[in-house]
């Protein structure tokens, strides 16, 4: 499997930082009038970055990523 062959990222905002070493990505898709919410966590522990609920980027959001490690 290809990165091609994977469905397109959806929606969603840039990385914030509420405190030091803590990020969320925020974003939202309706299905049939409904609306999900959906929030990636990512906390830096040393020089490593743990990802939590992790959700598809678009190549910016991919870009923002690489930036914080």
């Amino acid at each position: 499997m290809t990165t091609s062959d994977l469905p397109p990222a959806l929606p969603h905002g840039a990385p914030s930082e509420p405190i030091p070493g803590l990020h969320f990505v925020t974003g939202a898709f309706s299905i049939s009038g409904l609306r999900f919410s959906r929030a990636m966590t990512i906390v830096r522990e040393d020089a490593r970055l743990i990802i939590v609920n992790s959700v598809r980027l678009s190549d910016a959001g991919l870009a923002a990523l690489d930036q914080l490690g």
